[in-house]
């Protein structure tokens, strides 16, 4: 019997409390504007991800172009041995005078290197990237009658990254 009377109370003043809620006048409170500062539009922009899986740095050239096919501009960058360099489509854009990118991206090295692509501007999500390496034959950095040593042997590749999609608004 107590918990029915409990359960009657609580209904009862919550049924109230709304009721009470929906009396309020509209016009008494200020505009939603005026307390929550509402954000500008979130910027969506493509991250490039090149690593290098090599021993040595790798120098890499990207090669832009727009939507329509028109080259937009070519950038160097270092990607230090082992390690990874990003480039951010907006930093493309802006260096080649655009405010808004939408195209595509072509990445060459000499070297190992590998490239992904990342979509930032709500969720987050990753872009197809098309990786082709061609291993060269190594370079022997002394000769001699006897068989080289391993530690003068340097491995080479080159390196092309495709990103069929990158954007930037």
């Amino acid at each position: 019997m107590k918990k029915a009377f409990v359960v009657t109370i609580t209904s009862l003043a919550l049924f109230l409390g709304f009721a009470r809620a929906e009396e309020l006048d509209p016009d008494s409170q200020p505009p939603i504007t005026d307390v929550v500062e509402v954000p500008e539009p979130p910027r969506v922009d493509t991250a490039i991800v090149l690593s290098n899986l090599g021993n040595l740095p790798a120098r890499v050239s990207l090669k832009v172009w727009d939507a329509t096919g028109e080259p937009v501009g070519s950038f160097e960058l270092r990607v230090p041995a082992n390690g990874l360099r990003y480039v951010f489509a907006s930093r493309l854009a802006e260096r080649a005078g655009l405010d808004a990118l939408v195209g595509k991206v072509e990445a060459r090295a000499l070297g190992h290197v590998t490239g992904s692509a990342v979509l930032l501007g709500g969720p987050l999500t990753d872009l197809h990237a098309i990786n082709r390496v061609r291993n060269l034959p190594p370079v022997v950095a002394r000769r001699n009658d006897l068989a080289p040593d391993p530690a003068d042997v340097v491995p080479r590749a080159v390196s092309r990254v495709s990103f069929p999609l990158v954007v930037t608004y």
